[in-house]
């Protein structure tokens, strides 16, 4: 079958990125919901603890990243000259911003420590927490979790990389059979985070993983096919996707984390398909403001869970006569607009400053998505 491919090699879906957008406020909301249940903050959940729920849409980023790596860099697979030019676009995306928020984070820890963040601040756990290779040491910045994951999966690409096709899809089919049976051997009941086992095997087939590879997948299916009726298809992922986030996913899935991993992997697929598929061939416009939310996403997920609790804290005088259900979207917000000033003013110039330096750019231009 030929392939369905846009002209430009490497288009940028907008729509997906939006939603990616959205998601990163669910999860900064989600975070202040979760501390309401502390007693220095009422010591009530609101919405009765159903927006707990909201840190489902992690998984979502899960399923995109793997989707964007595989569809940016598909010509690469097969080709280890083009090795050195993925490993520079992906650490000059993720490192440098992510190294400036962790060193300003543990600067703050100096002026005022953390009560919430217990790891120790050690050689190792510094070395572990910049490099993002996990096993060595403790994760300084809490919501770093999700990148040892993203490098585990970036170093898997790469690996597909260098070797020929056939053998590195025979490869990625290994590594998802051998999480399912993991996973059915020795089921993981563990923190959200997902691996608070110290074991690297236990990291490596943790069925957050079979998320990345479905997006891979995703990405294969639709250079060589299309998505029928996308915009209903992406609709009515995102509907089942809220609808299992309002469920509570921790009971509908009796927390079977690979169940749990795997349906809202397809559903995030939904999602992302409907929405690449109504964007390539469909009248799909995406407003310019939408757009500059959507590529702020990775600075507000970062820095969110920073600035939350000193906004809370200052603020408690006045919050605390409000409900619960209200003043969490108030925090929330103060967060996301912080993460979306800090992308616009220090993460753009940093990332394409570093690129310039990196892959010998010139005349480059802020990106609205970077892949």
């Amino acid at each position: 079958m030929p392939e369905m491919v846009s002209t430009d090699p490497r288009p940028k879906f907008y729509g997906i990125d939006v939603v990616r957008g959205v998601a990163t406020c669910m999860v900064a909301l989600a975070h202040v919901a979760y501390r309401t249940g502390d007693d220095r903050w009422g010591g009530h959940y609101a919405f009765a603890g159903i927006l707990n729920g909201l840190f489902i849409f992690v998984d979502f980023f899960f399923v995109l990243s793997g989707f964007l790596i595989c569809w940016v860099h598909w010509k690469d697979i097969g080709t280890p000259g083009r090795l050195v030019n993925y490993v520079q676009r992906r650490s000059s995306r993720i490192y440098p911003i992510y190294w400036l928020v962790l060193s300003l984070y543990i600067l703050g820890q100096f002026i005022v420590p953390s009560q919430t963040h217990d790891v120790p601040l050690d050689p190792l756990s510094l070395i572990g927490s910049y490099s993002l290779v996990f096993g060595i040491g403790g994760n300084l910045l809490g919501v770093a979790w999700t990148l040892y994951f993203e490098i585990a999966g970036y170093v898997f690409f790469g690996i597909m990389i260098c070797l020929d096709r056939r053998i590195a899809f025979a490869l990625l089919g290994a590594w998802a059979t051998a999480i399912a049976v993991h996973y059915i051997a020795t089921p993981i009941e563990t923190s959200a985070a997902g691996y608070s086992s110290g074991s690297p095997i236990f990291f490596l087939l943790h069925p957050y993983h079979l998320q990345f590879l479905m997006g891979i997948l995703l990405a294969v299916y639709l250079r060589h096919a299309r998505i029928p009726a996308p915009k209903i298809v992406g609709s009515l992922g995102i509907i089942l996707f809220l609808s299992a986030v309002a469920a509570r996913p921790d009971i509908l899935f009796a927390n079977n984390q690979l169940v749990m991993r795997v349906t809202m992997g397809l559903l995030a697929c939904m999602t992302i398909g409907g929405l690449v598929d109504a964007e390539r061939y469909q009248a799909f416009h995406i407003p310019d403001w939408m757009q500059r939310f959507g590529a702020a996403s990775y600075c507000i997920y970062l820095t969110h869970t920073i600035v939350e609790p000193p906004v809370m804290k200052a603020g408690w005088i006045l919050l605390r006569h409000l409900p619960s259900e209200i003043w969490i979207f108030i925090v929330a917000g103060v967060a996301i607009v912080v993460g979306y000033v800090f992308h616009r003013l220090i993460e753009l110039p940093l990332t394409e400053g570093v690129k310039k330096i990196v892959m010998g750019r010139k005349n480059t231009k802020p990106a609205i998505l970077t892949t």
